[in-house]
């Protein structure tokens, strides 16, 4: 057998600005590191583990720079476009027009793979990972406005079957999200002489989210003897499952939804020599349904709880609406070295929805992209 062990280790860095009154700037730093080992048995399969830490945080700025004659107002949303409204003025809420809030996240956890057999063979990968986080900046005269964690787990599993010119992959992925977000409850203090800091008092859960996602695949290669197989012929189906109760006391809101999509692809490689050239057609179909918002009251008293329903209603038509959809495809590779074999693809997709939309916009939505890439 042989040991190995390897450092993953993922930057990246966004600037996001928006150039109107009220005006917001999305500073994102996003790392991720995965130290981990591999153990191969000879040829006949290995197994091996690796950590996983990210980190990350997206910075929020916000001002106006116009005229400042007209008020402005933001909906903090707690869930399901479910919130409280705040003046857009200060810094005394969730958004702060004199300093930057940030958003803190964190995730750690283990994965571990395996891959067994040597002519037939069955890999596969479990990972657990712990997620939590804040809002706001953690010192002794500044707010931590809410704190959120949850446990996220993952679950994949490929055979692969090669036959005489042929190869069978069959693929199973599974997910499940759990998100708890805690707001806090404070005050300010001053005592005389000194500077003014925050005591807080008491946490409310106000989200609970429960995401369920899974997905089966078969893909037939057929020619599958040489550096492309001649023909990919796939079919794939997926589903996702949510559910979330918002709660901004005494008031709370349930919601759920659920989407079913089925696809299907086929691709043709032609080898011109130095070169192939893949061309691929696709169709696919997605329908869904489940409830936007079941309001109640758990008792008496009152709030300035908000919701957004335009929004919400939105939302929830774009991801359950019944809609059927097709593709192309174009990719040339350049194959005339061993190594890596650079590559451009050329894309084109169109979507449209089964009946007349309520609250979108549109019905019809088409995507041409371009990519540059290398296969190695």
């Amino acid at each position: 057998g042989c040991w190995s062990a390897g450092l993953l280790i993922d930057y990246k860095a966004a600037d996001r600005n928006k150039f109107k009154d009220p005006r917001f700037r999305n500073i994102l730093m996003d790392l991720s590191l995965a130290p981990g080992f591999w153990y191969s048995a000879d040829g006949r399969g290995g197994f091996g583990a690796n950590l996983v830490y990210e980190y990350r945080v997206e910075q929020l700025k916000s001002g106006l720079y116009g005229t400042v004659d007209r008020e402005y107002d933001i909906l903090v949303d707690q869930g399901g476009f479910f919130g409280l409204r705040e003046d857009f003025i200060g810094d005394i809420g969730y958004v702060s027009v004199d300093n930057i809030r940030p958003l803190v996240s964190s995730r750690y956890g283990l994965a571990a793979q395996f891959v067994s057999g040597s002519t037939d063979r069955f890999s596969g990968e479990l990972k657990g990972v712990w997620r939590s986080g804040h809002f706001g900046q953690k010192s002794s005269n500044s707010v931590v406005f809410c704190e959120f964690s949850g446990p996220e787990a993952e679950l994949s599993a490929q055979l692969e079957l090669p036959r005489t010119g042929l190869l069978h992959k069959i693929r199973l992925e599974a997910s499940y999200r759990n998100l708890s977000n805690y707001t806090n409850t404070y005050k300010y203090e001053t005592q005389d002489g000194h500077s003014t800091r925050i005591i807080y008092l008491a946490q409310n859960q106000t989200l609970s989210r429960h995401d369920l996602a899974g997905s089966l695949s078969y893909a037939l290669h057929l020619g599958a003897g040489g550096f492309l197989p001649k023909w990919v012929l796939s079919a794939r189906a997926d589903a996702v499952c949510r559910m979330q109760q918002t709660v901004i006391y005494p008031y709370y809101r349930d919601s759920d939804f659920f989407r079913i999509c089925a696809g299907l692809e086929a691709t043709r490689n032609i080898d011109l020599g130095r070169s192939v050239l893949g061309i691929g057609v696709s169709a696919a179909f997605a329908t869904g349904g489940g409830n936007p918002r079941a309001d109640g009251k758990y008792a008496g008293g009152e709030t300035k709880a908000k919701s957004f329903d335009d929004y919400l209603n939105r939302q929830f038509e774009y991801y359950t609406a019944p809609r059927a959809g097709a593709g192309i495809n174009l990719k040339y590779s350049w194959t005339a070295f061993s190594g890596p074999a650079p590559y451009i693809r050329v894309s084109d997709s169109f979507t449209t929805l089964l009946s007349a939309p309520e609250y979108l916009d549109g019905r019809f939505v088409n995507i041409v992209s371009v990519a540059l890439g290398c296969s190695f």
